[in-house]
């Protein structure tokens, strides 16, 4: 898997001036009207709201629209489904490759190659899958007996717990724990920074997160190291990420249902079918990037070679296959259900304190910042 950065914006003031400037088109995009560029901009509103419009406005074409930034725009259910499929379309932007214009595009700008995100298919399928830890919510019980009444879900149990289980699987030093808990962190919004321009401190944090991670696991020998290295920073950057978010939204849903909550209170068995329902309704990645190899034709449109199309099938009732989330898929889906299964047993009178909070500029992800609940 190649992994070099080519042509990254070195100076602040530079890549201040490239991120504001993508930044920028997104909102100019959005003032017209393209629900897509909402859904990149609007942090507000409702993003079920925003998907109900960018599929009308696809049905209009087919399935398929243009947006004014360029990209094509993929909502019918079946051309999603043969996007997924079609090895003429892959995960590598063409703009990684050779000289750019005055504004670098935005992979050049936040080089995140070096966090495995822009490979080819075949790249991902040779990874095969992280293992899910042997005691999937190994501290998580632990964490959540030493939490008082009232508490932060993400900040103060999912986000560290599932870190530490990550950091079991991928056998991290009890000595370097605690940079792995802040690597991670620092890395969470890659996901959503091949979409959407982070700020620039975001950026800064997000580059040198992932410089760590892979200096923390670029010294492993033997004739898999490469492919080893790609599987432990994937797992660091989007299985904590995925895994934490995807607890919180599965939460979430029960507790918008409570008779669905009492109903796994009385048997926390069945943990694993609410999880399957908020990956249904709540994807981790919730976004797909793809760019064409050559020409193909979409709905009767002809997508230029290069030409860049996203599936945009989040909210609405399917959600996504990335090729990149199947690496961390089965440590996702166990610790997820596990640690519903012990929130049912352990607090089974959990409640909202507020509203979840969601972090900035996260359309891919719709990463969870804070979600505040008590329990007794």
């Amino acid at each position: 898997m190649v992994t070099e950065a080519a042509g990254a914006v070195a100076s602040d003031a530079e890549l201040c001036r490239v991120l504001d400037l993508h930044r920028a088109g997104q909102w100019t995009a959005c003032a017209v009207g393209d629900p897509y560029a909402s859904l990149l901009c609007l942090e507000e509103e409702d993003p079920r709201a925003i998907g109900r419009r960018i599929r009308a406005r696809g049905a209009a074409g087919g399935g398929l629209y243009q947006s004014p930034l360029g990209v094509w725009v993929v909502t019918g259910p079946s051309l999603v489904t043969a996007a997924l499929r079609d090895e003429g379309l892959t995960l590598r932007p063409p703009g990684l490759d050779g000289p750019c214009g005055p504004l670098p595009p935005l992979e050049r700008a936040v080089p995140l190659e070096e966090a495995f995100l822009y490979g080819e298919r075949a790249d991902y399928e040779r990874l095969g899958e992280v293992d899910a830890p042997a005691e999937p919510a190994g501290t998580f019980r632990e964490r959540l007996r030493a939490l008082g009444p009232e508490f932060d879900l993400m900040a103060d149990l999912a986000r560290p717990a599932v870190t530490d289980a990550v950091a079991q699987v991928l056998g991290v030093p009890a000595g370097d724990r605690d940079r792995f808990h802040v690597l991670c962190e620092g890395a969470a919004g890659a996901a959503d920074a091949t979409l959407c321009p982070p700020s620039l401190g975001a950026a800064r944090r997000l580059l040198a997160s992932v410089a760590g991670l892979r200096e923390m696991f670029g010294d492993r020998a033997g004739a898999d190291a490469d492919d080893d290295l790609a599987r432990c920073v994937l797992a660091a950057v989007l299985g904590t990420e995925c895994a934490a978010n995807l607890l919180c939204e599965t939460l979430a849903a029960l507790l918008d249902h409570p008779r669905r909550w009492a109903r796994l209170r009385a048997d926390p068995g069945p943990a694993g079918d609410a999880v399957e329902e908020a990956l249904r309704l709540a994807p981790p990645l919730r976004l797909l990037r793809l760019f064409a190899r050559e020409e193909p034709e979409w709905a009767g449109r002809r997508i230029p070679a290069g030409g860049e199309l996203v599936l945009a099938d989040s909210h609405g009732g399917g959600g996504l296959a990335d090729p990149r989330s199947a690496v961390v898929a089965p440590l996702v889906r166990r610790y997820a259900t596990e640690s519903i299964r012990i929130l049912a047993e352990e607090a089974p009178s959990i409640r909202r304190r507020g509203p979840v909070l969601r972090r900035p500029r996260a359309p891919v992800t719709g990463g969870v910042l804070a979600f505040p609940v008590g329990r007794g």
